[in-house]
């Protein structure tokens, strides 16, 4: 059914377009004929007038689709943002839950957390942060078992951190996954170290 829906959409459009390339060659055709039925000077004043009338059309259509453009992307980081911010802050509970003081979180926790933010994240999430997600969601399946194997999710970690920036704006031109880790693993360089 979609199939369908689909290619009488594409159609429709086809055939817009056609009508409108045949309407502009009788406009074009017409114009034409006026210009070169009439005095030099007149046909000069009205190309002039006709050229500037559409630069001033043309550039206001420009600036209406770039200012929706920028009003959707306005909108949908608006969106993101909570999504993103919530499921940051559940990885980090998650991570924290294992330090000494903090109350561990259950399996159960663990696995609603990422059931609700998989879901949002589907929706919400760049192609670029659906992709991190997956590597990094992929590398939890199995717990790690050496401390290069806990680098390597921590990297992905980096990596989906940096994805959501990316997605809300930021450059992250100066920066590298290690380094928004470094943030809050204090002993980074120790694991580092151990994995040369």
């Amino acid at each position: 059914m979609n199939k369908k829906k689909g290619t009488q959409q594409s159609i429709s459009e086809v055939v817009v377009v056609v009508l409108i390339i045949l309407g502009l060659t009788v406009v074009l055709s017409v114009f034409l004929v006026f210009i070169l039925s009439v005095q030099k000077e007149i046909a000069i004043t009205v190309i002039a007038g006709v050229l500037t009338v559409s630069g001033s059309v043309l550039s206001l259509l420009i600036t209406k689709q770039h200012d929706k453009q920028l009003e959707i992307m306005r909108d949908l980081r608006n969106k993101k943002t909570p999504v993103y911010i919530g499921f940051v802050d559940s990885l980090f509970s998650a991570m924290y839950s294992f330090k000494e003081g903090h109350k561990a979180m259950t399996q159960e926790e663990m696995a609603l957390n990422f059931e609700k933010y998989t879901k949002e994240l589907m929706i919400w999430g760049s192609d670029e942060v659906v992709n991190s997600y997956k590597e990094f969601h992929s590398k939890l399946k199995t717990p790690p078992q050496t401390d290069a194997d806990r680098l390597a999710v921590l990297d992905n970690f980096g990596s989906l951190i940096l994805s959501i920036r990316k997605d809300l704006g930021y450059q992250n031109r100066d920066i590298a996954p290690r380094d928004l880790l470094s943030l809050f693993i204090s002993d980074l360089h120790k694991i580092e170290a151990a994995n040369k």
